[in-house]
Order: C-alpha cells, then structure tokens, then sequence
C-alpha cells in the first residue's frame, strides 16, 4: 500500500467538528490536505515531526522507508513543500526524529542509527536553514541494544528564546536496563557539536517494568522539565504513572522525579 505524509492546514482559530454529537467552537474551518513528501516506492514515509522557526518558516522531519530522514521546508504557511535535507543512514527503521528550529541559525533532529539486535547509538544532525550544505552530524550515545521492535525514541529541545545566542541543547531518550527502562539526558553548550556523558535522570524509585517509557523533554521559564513513565505507590498498590524531573540550572542537577498527579499538576507545565 502506497502511503503518502499530508499535513492539515488551519485556516482559522477555531474550528467546526461534528461527529456522534461532538462539536466544537463554531465559525472555523480546517483546510485541504497539503502533501508534503511525494511517494517512492518502496520508500514510505512515516513518524512525522514538526515545528516552525520565528520567521514562520515550517519544518517536518520523517522518516522514509528503512534508510533516510528527510526534513522538508514550507515557507508559505504549509501550502507548499520543499525537502531541505537528506540524512543517508542505513539501518534507521521506525524511530522517530524530532526538529527544533527555533534557535535561528541552525535546525536540529535527533534519531536512532542502528538495525535490529545490533548495536544501536543515539546521534544529533544539525544544518544552516539557509544554507542545508553547512551541517554537522556527532554521536550522543553508542554500544546501545534494545529488544526486536523496541526503539529508542530519542526527543531533544533548547533553552531559546530565553537564551537567543548563548543556548543549551537537550537530548532524552530511553534504553533497556536489567529489569525496567531507564530514562537517559544529554546537554551540549556548545549548539550540538559536543556532548557531556549522557547521565540517568530515572531516580529509581518505583518498580520493574517490562514496557519502554516514551520521555519527553521541554524548557520553561522556570527550568528544564523531562517526563517519563514509572511505576509508583499509590497508597494500595503499585500502578503506572508519569513522573518528572526537574533541572533549574540548565540540566547540571535535578531534583528527585516527583509524581506528576499528586501535588504538581499546575506547577510544571513550562508557560
């Protein structure tokens, strides 16, 4: 079956959607679908990521087939796309890539390099919008193995725009340990060409579990925040819940994941 990666393109604030009885605010619409990769054959497109640059600019990073991350360009609103980089790497299969435009002068991704039951690593592309032949491309993490199907995930943000030019780059992701998914981070300062010892930010509380957490990461005003899944106490019986952790001195130190339903529902959300 032929697939093909479609972007849906707002066209107002709000929007009217009925179905079963559902309906949302009125007096808006949705637009056409806007195909943004054309179909190889053989080659499909898959786990899209997106993001848009202060000047307006649209980026989605995907994966297509088992060998490539294409990162496509729209500078009109989503109406039209161009593919501004092809990232050759043999071996990639389903991981997600995430792109973080918005610090200007350079766009990052982030995946997995590696094949099943072989050794996996975790790397970091970046390149000049204006310029996609000016880029970089460095390991954050290497000797990884993971089970048949499982990926790692990675997922990466910066500290702008509350730090324009002197930014930090944020990488989380995790991997199989002895009896539970451990939760890993990595920070560059200097915009993604070095990266300190990736270090586990899991807290160990909790007990085994036999599924992969999906980690998230974001920057607020208040600090750095990555959340993760985790067995916990609930007063009668251990349950899964999601935890955080929080850095406020740029990913240095963090304190103890706390669990996020309980007492910080409201107070770790980045504004």
């Amino acid at each position: 079956m032929k697939k093909r990666l479609f972007i849906l393109i707002a066209v107002a604030a709000a929007c009217v959607f009925q179905t079963a009885g559902f309906q949302t605010i009125a007096n808006a619409a949705w637009g056409e679908d806007a195909l943004v990769s054309n179909y190889i054959p053989h080659m499909d497109s898959r786990t899209p990521s997106m993001d848009s640059a202060p000047t307006g600019d649209l980026y989605v990073a995907m994966q297509r087939g088992g060998y490539c991350i294409d990162i496509y360009k729209s500078t009109d609103g989503g109406e039209t796309w161009n593919c501004s980089v092809d990232i050759l790497m043999m071996g990639l299969h389903k991981s997600l890539s995430y792109i973080c435009p918005r610090i200007g002068n350079w766009v990052f991704t982030t995946f997995e390099r590696g094949e099943e039951l072989q050794e996996r690593a975790v790397e970091i592309y970046r390149f000049v919008p204006s310029n996609p032949n000016n880029h970089y491309r460095t390991t954050i993490a290497s000797g990884i193995y993971m089970p048949a199907g499982v990926r790692i995930q990675p997922e990466i943000c910066t500290d702008t725009p509350y730090y324009d030019t002197n930014y930090y780059v944020y990488v989380t992701y995790s991997i199989e340990g002895l009896t539970y998914y451990p939760v890993y981070f990595s920070r560059s300062l200097d915009k993604g060409q070095t990266w300190i010892p990736p270090v586990e930010v899991t807290g160990y509380v909790g007990m085994s579990s036999g599924w992969q957490t999906q980690p998230d990461i974001a920057y607020g005003p208040s600090g750095l925040y990555i959340a993760f899944e985790k067995m916990g106490w609930n007063g009668s019986s251990w349950t899964n819940q999601i935890w955080v952790t929080k850095s406020t001195n740029w990913g240095l130190r963090g304190t103890p994941p706390f669990n996020l339903p309980r007492l910080y529902m409201t107070a770790i959300i980045p504004e």
